[in-house]
């Protein structure tokens, strides 16, 4: 121990504040700035090891950059030489208040106070993880309550320097950190499965220790708790906590109690998306306050352990599996208010495109559970669903029913495509139009309105969709809106539709008077992606989904629908822990179908060898929630991502996951990031000036420029072998062709050449000799139909390839280095195609949708799929308040 007046360089030991395993806490005075401060003094083992001192003087460096209110301040770190030891400190702000490991020793805490502290824990580790920085040691000794309220973080990041516990000591000391694969990592009892079994630790480990921190906090009692390190350990990666005594889980909130199952899940994967979704859940749980009084018990789809956990059977419905929650806005208190939620589908894979009879009895959707996609109809409460269309040769989706319930309009992919019409069980299909997506029926039953562009994804929009509506009886059809919009919605009226429009990446909800002949009117105008509009059935509400709070829940504004003028700022109606992709209300608003997903993102890697293609050698694959869109750089040892929860920004990941760089941080949106071939710089598109433009930066993050200052939106940039020139292709708006920049000038306006195309393109890739550019042609919905080849001398088409193409969104193509073949995604699966004889041949046999991309050097290939599960859910309000 140091004694006061102990001089620590600029810094005088004032007096001993306490201990731990990762060394002793001194309250000090600085007098450069006249503040009293925190010491920690660290065990001289730290300052005697170069490599250990180099790594903790970055996590310090970086913990100090954080500047978040919920994590402590670091000022500063040093050594200092104590009778011949070297002794490493730490100094950070001083707190006034108690470790919350203090406040656990006197018994549990209320739940409303618990909710509170996670929350406030929560969106401090969001702050950490959206700097890269994982805490990996989170546990209530690392977190400090203060005097008024506040909880701090400590010791962030510190935790990878600490020594190991000897097993069987029954010490629940700090584990262990390193760098190696297989080192045990974090502190048994808080530590997550994946950090017990050595592997990397990430967000979700963190989330899985706040999971355990608030299952102590609720209850007074430990998580996992065994005699021994390594009992607890077996414990944490085989057995649930001891199910909370029902006297404790009354006291609960069943919000509450299915999100502190959701972190506490087993597989990194079933926890929470981010810290940031979890601080909203957190916020939203009632803490304390029941949030549907008198729901039905019903038990949804679940994972074992939640339901050992916690008795699911007997939460409140609302909070049931996903976790829904009313967010009350202090404006109003007018919210419907839910009776009950239940699950309708739990079968694996997507159920989507939902839709509710009048009647609110039966629920009409598309699954692809019989190996095509098909519409199925469900009796609201039955247990079987029916195919409705078993035999159609092509994808059939996006049903709707009519305001009689006697007929279903959907979109099918075949016999050529377009919007077709059938009777409510199946029979007497006939097309209307030979085109659309979407249809939507007009109240009086005579007209539908759908979009020329399909909404698979609403961030990854890629053309201007019209609006239109048809005549049901004759199919004469009417244009409705030049303008871009898709998803269209008739009023109760009938006298305005409502869509959603994509403007310079900006997603907002407009309305137009069905009749046309006025300017639509703006229901939305902000940074969040808005979408699936639905009025609400008097009219008086527009309801639609928007990620606005941070993840996708379905929000509402005061709208007069003979004007569409809106009052008041949008409203909350869901607040949970599954996104919501649309919504349909019954005819008498009693009940709503509700679409929930979850979404993740699987990279694969494969070595690959340009002599023989087709033995494809896996070597290793990361799965993410939230990074999508990835590029590999020429080794393949990094890929550039764009972070795809809320904020879109340009994220680098090893390629083992293992270290993630933020290149760019606001609330603009960039995406589809592109290595220059120095792996230097990266190209992509941003909204940053206003519109989809192409900029560049640094691999380091320095150096953010613009490169494209052109009239019409601009996709993603493909790097010319030299570095010299990017061609971009003009998918949306004519002049249809591929246009060339040089990123070294000023931000251009004209380009510096162009090759003509007779229709809509993407351009995607660039030989490694510098004489090809490979790309696709697509449809009036943005979609490939066939594989353009351009020679970049002779400034033309030299060879289209009309293959079986998959329905994808980004960067189909990409050649193999020293190559004239073309790794792009065919229906069958990754296949190469030589671009000089347009013969082809599978080299993967894998189902879509998925993308690809070559390495560089032409030794990887990389295949990213993203994986979604959806499910439908009924929504019931209570009668007086919906």
């Amino acid at each position: 121990m140091l004694s006061a007046g102990t001089r620590l360089g600029p810094y005088e030991i004032l007096g001993a504040i306490g201990a731990g395993g990762m060394g002793e806490v001194y309250r000090a005075h600085d007098a450069r700035l006249n503040r009293d401060v925190a010491v920690k003094v660290l065990p001289p083992l730290f300052a005697r090891d170069p490599d250990r001192m180099a790594r903790l003087e970055q996590e310090a460096r970086a913990a100090a950059a954080l500047n978040a209110p919920g994590i402590v301040a670091i000022h500063d770190i040093g050594t200092h030489q104590s009778d011949g030891a070297p002794l490493m400190y730490v100094v950070m702000e001083l707190l006034d208040g108690d470790s919350l490991r203090t406040r656990l020793d006197a018994g549990a805490i209320t739940p409303r106070k618990a909710a509170e502290y996670a929350a406030q824990i929560a969106t401090a580790l969001a702050a950490a993880h959206a700097r890269g920085i994982v805490h990996r040691d989170l546990k209530p000794e690392n977190l400090f309550v203060t005097r008024d309220g506040h909880v701090k973080i400590l010791d962030f990041g510190l935790a990878k320097a600490t020594a190991v516990s000897p097993a069987g000591s029954g010490s629940l000391a700090t584990a262990m950190a390193g760098t190696a694969a297989g080192t045990v990592l974090g502190t048994a009892g808080y530590m997550a499965p994946e950090q017990v079994r050595g592997e990397p630790a990430d967000a979700r480990s963190d989330i899985f220790a706040l999971g355990a921190t608030l299952y102590e906090m609720l209850t007074g009692h430990r998580a996992f708790a065994r005699d021994t390190a390594i009992e607890t350990m077996n414990a944490i990666l085989k057995d649930d906590p001891p199910e909370i005594a029902p006297e404790v889980t009354n006291r609960i909130p069943g919000a509450l109690q299915i999100v502190l199952a959701r972190c506490l899940e087993k597989r990194p994967e079933d926890r929470f998306y981010s810290a940031h979704d979890l601080a909203l859940a957190l916020q939203a749980s009632g803490g304390g306050r029941s949030t549907t009084a008198n729901a039905e018990r019903i038990a949804g789809k679940r994972s074992p352990s939640a339901g050992t956990l916690i008795g699911i059977a007997g939460l409140s419905i609302a909070a049931l599996a996903v976790g829904y929650t009313l967010l009350r806005p202090r404006s109003r208190n007018d919210l419907p208010v839910v009776s009950s939620l239940r699950q309708l589908t739990e079968a694996p894979g997507a159920e989507i495109n939902p839709d509710i009879s009048p009647d609110g009895r039966q629920v009409l959707y598309a699954s692809a559970a019989s190996g095509n996609l098909d519409l199925y109809l469900l009796r609201v409460g039955g247990g079987r669903a029916i195919d409705l269309t078993p035999n159609s040769p092509g994808a059939d989706a996006q049903g709707s029913f009519s305001p009689d319930a006697e007929q279903i309009a959907f979109r099918s992919d075949g016999d050529g495509g377009g919007i077709f019409v059938m009777g409510a069980t199946g029979e007497s299909v006939r097309r209307i139009t030979a085109g659309g997506y979407d249809p939507r029926w007009s109240p009086d039953g005579k007209r539908l309105a759908y979009a020329t562009e399909p909404v698979n994804d609403p961030y990854s929009r890629s053309v201007r969709s019209e609006l239109w509506t048809a005549d049901v009886a004759s199919g004469q059809v009417t244009r409705l809106w030049e303008g871009d919009g898709v998803q269209p919605v008739w009023s109760p009226d009938g006298g305005r539709i409502a869509y959603w429009a994509n403007s310079g990446g900006q997603r907002d909800i407009w309305t137009i008077a069905s009749g046309g002949g006025s300017a639509p009117v703006a229901a939305t105008r902000d940074a969040a992606t808005d979408w699936a509009p639905e009025w609400s059935p008097d009219g008086r509400w527009l309801y639609f989904v928007s990620d606005r709070g941070g993840s996708a829940n379905l929000w509402r504004l005061a709208i007069d629908q003979a004007s569409g003028v809106v009052s008041g700022a949008p409203e909350a109606v869901t607040n949970g822990v599954r996104p919501i992709a649309s919504a349909r209300f019954a005819r008498d608003g009693s009940r709503m179908v509700l679409g929930a997903f979850d979404r993740s993102f699987e990279l694969a890697f494969y070595t690959f060898d340009p002599a023989q293609p087709e033995r494809l050698s896996p070597r290793g694959s990361v799965r993410s929630a939230s990074l999508g869109w990835c590029s590999p750089s020429k080794d393949a040892a990094w890929v550039a991502c764009t972070s795809r929860t809320g904020q879109e920004d340009i994220v680098l990941m090893r390629a083992d996951g293992s270290e993630t760089r933020r290149l760019t941080d606001d609330p603009v949106k960039d995406r589809i990031p592109s290595w220059s071939p120095d792996d230097r710089k990266l190209a992509f598109m941003s909204t940053r000036s206003g519109q989809w433009q192409l900029w560049q930066v640094g691999a380091d993050g320095s150096g953010l420029r613009q490169i494209t200052s052109v009239k019409s939106d601009v996709t993603w940039g493909v790097w010319s072998p030299d570095g010299r020139r990017i061609a971009v292709a003009a998918s949306s708006f004519p002049p249809y062709g591929v246009t060339f920049f040089d990123p070294a000038q000023a931000a251009s306006v004209t380009g510096v050449g162009f090759i003509a195309a007779d229709g809509p393109v993407d351009v995607n890739t660039w030989s490694s000799d510098g004489r090809l550019l490979a790309g696709t042609a697509t449809d009036a919905a943005g979609q490939p139909i066939a594989m353009m080849i351009w020679d970049v001398a002779a400034k033309r088409v030299v060879r289209r390839i009309d293959l079986p193409l998959a329905r994808t969104t980004s960067q189909e193509t990409s050649f193999v280095a020293g190559t004239h073949d073309v790794v792009t995604q065919t229906t069958a699966g990754v296949t190469l195609v030589n671009a000089d004889t347009g013969a082809s041949r599978l080299i993967l046999k894998i189902s879509p949708p998925l993308a690809t991309q070559m390495s560089g050097d032409g030794r990887t290939l990389l295949v990213e799929r993203p994986t979604i599960e959806a499910d439908l859910w009924l929504m019931e309000f209570r009668s007086d308040r919906r």
